[in-house]
């Protein structure tokens, strides 16, 4: 999924996603606007120009504009200026400074209930994991091995009770049972050590 910097940039030159979050003023409210306008769209992808169309009418910190337009491209998973939007806003709800670990899974998994009735399919429960694993992998935090995250994701809906007899995973009513994973207790859901200011970042925005 996309470019990762990791291949370009030494682990020095990378900042936790956790840091990046303090760095950000993106906050919920815009989060939510970028959604209903995604939403809105007749494709599960966003263009380029619909992106920066949308982006346009949101009052964005210029260093801010600059981490959303990077995470656009690590998105573009072929380069052909365009990135499956679900995933994409998970990505961003890992910025959000105010919002925890819960309250993020869930805002990530929602996006992917498509019923709107408190359950998601094995296939969108990987995929938003997926997009949150990889997204602290490009700013420099251990994620979890690919591998290793699907084992976790069929493991759970193999035996779990909060997957239904149509092997739907009910997450607003079972959200602990993976934000309480210890897979992810010290990957996903680990703390700011980094005291950052924007300009710590603009070496790994510049690449």
């Amino acid at each position: 999924m996309g470019n990762k910097p990791g291949t370009a940039v030494s682990e020095d030159d990378l900042m936790a996603i956790t840091a990046m979050a303090h760095v950000t003023k993106f906050d919920k409210k815009e989060l939510e606007l970028l959604r209903s306008k995604c939403s809105e769209l007749d494709s599960a992808m966003v263009k380029k120009t619909q992106y920066e169309e949308m982006i346009g009418r949101i009052r964005l910190r210029k260093s801010d504009r600059e981490i959303l337009d990077k995470m656009f491209i690590l998105f573009d998973e072929t380069g052909d200026a365009m990135v499956d939007w679900k995933c994409f806003l998970v990505g961003l709800s890992l910025l959000l400074k105010t919002a925890n670990f819960d309250e993020k899974l869930r805002f990530s998994f929602s996006l992917f209930d498509n019923k709107d009735d408190g359950r998601i399919s094995r296939e969108d429960c990987e995929a938003a994991l997926k997009a949150m694993n990889e997204t602290i992998g490009w700013f420099g935090d251990k994620n979890l091995d690919e591998e290793n995250l699907e084992t976790m994701v069929e493991q759970h809906f193999e035996g779990h009770p909060s997957v239904d007899a149509e092997g739907m995973y009910a997450y607003t009513e079972n959200l602990n049972a993976f934000s309480k994973n210890p897979s992810l207790e010290g990957i996903i859901k680990k703390p700011n050590t980094k005291e950052a200011t924007y300009r710590d970042i603009q070496g790994t925005l510049s690449k």
